[in-house]
């Protein structure tokens, strides 16, 4: 039996378990996966009780943990998890620096950096020449109705998303469609590549009475290579378009399948022993299986 335990709030933390739950059959051993959140451990709902479970509880009795709310790093869950031995994958990024530690701890297992950053580095090693790479995450609505309504979001994720946006969003366009796109992040790479990180909506506001949940979540990349053979630059365009699955919607399911899939490769024993940067991590190995095919690159 795997013991999969899940610590957060929310539809992050239940998209993890539904999509694990119901792809068990991948795993070689039986699973239980099992989510603690408020209703275990905030004691302004758990006083009525006489005794409770403590995170200390939680990681002990844990196989690995995923971590999908970062108020419980004020909980010692990663010193807990170190202590114990327990793989612990976090969807955000730790505040704090990760002390010697004899476990698997990982950060930011989600679609806007893990899955980024891999998918990024594997066109690096696959292209000759790259001169630039752009490359786009975000929401867009299947329908239009004018409303401006959050994409499939409470506003509290919408929010979170937000939080790491740079600067003001600026028209676009791709696959024939306009969005709006905002950096997220730019750097140099090896051999001078330029790189960008940018998030895309199909609103440059929204509001946040209304909520439509028909979305598709985007994964496009842009890749500029000088050539060999012509004075223009080659551009080449990689799309990808998730649609939602079941009761989950594009956002929470994309990003749900990043996390299985690092819960997959700890059960294959595919990630490096004491492993604390995705960047460890081989793109092949990633998309090796069901959660991950579809970050595949032809």
């Amino acid at each position: 039996m795997i013991n999969i335990h899940i610590v957060g709030d929310g539809k992050n933390l239940y998209a993890v378990k539904t999509l694990l739950e119901i792809n068990a059959v991948q795993f070689d051993d039986e699973i239980q996966v099992t989510c603690f959140g408020d209703n275990y451990l905030n004691p302004a709902y758990v006083r009525k009780f006489t005794s409770t479970l403590t995170m200390h509880d939680i990681v002990r009795g844990a196989d690995i943990v995923v971590c999908t709310n970062p108020n419980y790093e004020d909980d010692n869950i990663v010193g807990l998890c170190s202590e114990f031995g327990i793989p612990l994958l976090c969807t955000f990024a730790l505040q704090d620096d990760v002390a010697p530690h004899n476990n698997i701890i990982l950060d930011d297992i989600n679609l806007q950096y893990a899955a980024t950053d891999m998918w990024i580095k594997r066109i690096v090693n696959v292209n000759e020449n790259v001169k630039s790479i752009k490359h786009f995450t975000g929401i867009s609505k299947t329908s239009e109705t004018g409303e401006n309504a959050l994409p499939g979001l409470s506003l509290e994720d919408y929010q979170e998303v937000m939080n790491n946006v740079l600067g003001q969003p600026k028209l676009i366009k791709l696959q024939n469609k306009y969005f709006f796109a905002s950096e997220i992040d730019s750097w140099l790479g090896d051999d001078n590549i330029d790189i960008q990180t940018n998030w895309i909506a199909d609103t440059d506001n929204v509001d946040a009475s209304k909520v439509d949940w028909h979305t598709e979540t985007l994964f496009h990349t842009t890749v500029t290579s000088s050539s060999e053979y012509q004075t223009e630059d080659l551009v080449k365009h990689s799309h990808l378009l998730i649609p939602g699955r079941r009761t989950l919607n594009s956002w929470h399911y994309a990003n749900a399948c990043v996390v299985a899939s690092f819960v997959y490769m700890w059960h294959r024993g595919f990630l490096p022993e004491n492993c604390t940067s995705y960047e460890q991590i081989d793109h092949s190995t990633f998309v090796d299986n069901i959660f991950g095919g579809m970050f595949r690159l032809a």
